[in-house]
């Protein structure tokens, strides 16, 4: 059990980051130093994921979350407009967070407040709630569902990272963008809800979500960014509404299953043909640039000799 009070912010610190390590592989152990304070100015951002899937350590650092007044399992700071919690000791499984902490509006989830809570299976996020900071709910390894209210206007990056048991994501109206790495490392997730309000989706914000399958955009979404959905290896068919109109050509790389493409007749820079290459005998769909006719995305192998043996277990042109 985390230590509580003010003086524990270094433990609590390292204990996360000792949990978050656990995720990303154990050639990571010797970045952690014998000092615990060390360890704890690291936690945070300490690691990215390279092009290939990998975690990486980054060299940017960030300070330890600042103590605040101890209200039950939270502890929280306060400001005019609201209150934010800044970290959670508390062992509940299933947890409502209160729309009101000392008779304030909770209107941010702080940076790594609930990093590595091992118990959480379910979250109930309160109305009225406009932030979640980076970091926030990152490798809550049991965590399986999250209620995301409408009026939360920003998911910070890494939010849920590594949250290897989350299967659904109901995306509110009112979030516009995916910030990088969001829901990385979410190896459960196979249902993502994108409602209209969604804009851009940023670098590897589903990498290795394994667990996708099909996704539906949403209209009115505009840009998907490099690494978007790295490593989605199951996933096998997108629909591509009318705004989107920026797609990275490395959106999706890894998606070694994906056949079928989707689009909006209406789309005004994107079209769809069929490949030349199957996949257990469905034809890849691929997707070019109405203006230049150049090929955008294609999941069908590049390697010439792989090409042949794909006909052969695949099918026939």
């Amino acid at each position: 059990m985390l230590e509580d009070g003010p003086g524990a912010g270094h433990s609590n610190a390292v204990k996360s980051a000792v949990v978050l390590l656990g995720l990303m592989g154990a050639n990571f152990w010797h970045l952690l130093a014998e000092d615990p304070k060390g360890v704890a100015v690291i936690n945070f951002e300490a690691f990215h994921m390279d092009g290939s899937g990998q975690w990486q350590p980054s060299t940017k650092k960030t300070e330890p979350p600042q103590t605040g007044e101890k209200i039950e399992d939270f502890y929280v700071s306060f400001a005019e407009e609201g209150a934010t919690i800044i970290k959670y000791t508390g062992l509940a499984e299933n947890l409502v967070i209160p729309g009101k902490i000392g008779e304030r509006r909770v209107l941010q989830i702080g940076e790594g407040a609930f990093l590595g809570s091992p118990n959480l299976v379910k979250v109930t996020l309160p109305a009225g709630l406009q932030k979640i900071d980076s970091y926030a709910f990152a490798a809550c390894t049991n965590l399986e569902t999250v209620y995301l209210p409408e009026g939360v206007k920003e998911l910070g990056g890494n939010a849920f990272l590594s949250c290897t048991n989350l299967m659904e994501i109901n995306l509110p109206g009112t979030l516009s963008v995916i910030r990088e790495d969001t829901f990385a490392g979410c190896q459960s997730l196979s249902n993502i809800t994108f409602n209209q309000g969604l804009i851009t989706i940023e670098d590897g914000a589903f990498g290795g979500c394994v667990s996708l399958s099909s996704i539906t955009f949403n209209e009115g979404l505009i840009t998907i960014e490099d690494g978007a959905f790295r490593g989605c290896v199951n996933l096998s068919g997108v629909f591509i509404p009318g705004s989107l109109v920026n797609i990275s050509k490395d959106a999706f790389p890894g998606c070694r299953s994906l056949v079928n493409i989707q689009i909006a007749s209406h789309n005004p820079k994107f079209i769809v043909r069929e490949g030349d290459f199957f996949l257990e005998g469905i034809r890849y769909r691929e997707l070019y640039a109405k203006d230049t006719g150049e090929l955008v995305f294609s999941a069908a192998p590049i390697n010439e000799e792989y090409n042949k043996q794909w006909h052969v277990i695949g099918g026939q042109r």
